[in-house]
């Protein structure tokens, strides 16, 4: 077994605790388990220009993002689309719409229930990389998985 105790500070080198570390402040959580993080897994698909076709590879980001979604029982998900600064505004938003539609019936096709799946079209609003140009990273659509309470 490798000995990494001369090489790794202390501090590194011991497990996490169950109790929230005290802050300026607050005081210290007293021995109370932590509160658990909320869970919320985000998975990108990406498509071609002026398109709202899944390219290939879409079809397993969409299916890995649907078992995690089960395996974690969610409460929703939400699927925002994007476009890249081409076109005018209008259109951009009818495409990220028509993307964040297509990947909706992707979840559908992998067995997500509709009436558990939100859609959003953002246009050219949150770009992924700032640019007046065409770039290919700024055409996606984001699948957001909620967990109950969320």
């Amino acid at each position: 077994m490798l000995d990494i105790s001369a090489t790794v500070p202390a501090w590194a080198q011991t497990p996490p605790t169950t109790t929230a570390p005290p802050t300026a402040n607050k005081p210290a959580n007293l021995g109370r388990p932590a509160k658990p993080l909320a869970f919320r897994r985000q998975y990108t698909v990406f498509f071609a220009q002026g398109s709202a076709s899944l390219m290939p590879g879409a079809a397993s980001i969409v299916k890995t993002a649907s078992e995690a979604a089960k395996q974690r029982r969610y409460s929703h998900l939400k699927v925002i689309g994007y476009s890249d600064a081409t076109g005018t505004a209008a259109s951009a938003k009818s495409l990220s719409q028509a993307r964040a539609a297509a990947v909706r019936e992707a979840l559908v096709a992998a067995g997500i229930p509709g009436d558990k799946i939100r859609i959003e079209g953002r246009g050219k609003s949150n770009p992924a990389i700032s640019t007046p140009n065409p770039e290919p990273r700024n055409r996606r659509a984001r699948i957001v998985i909620y967990l109950p309470g969320e």
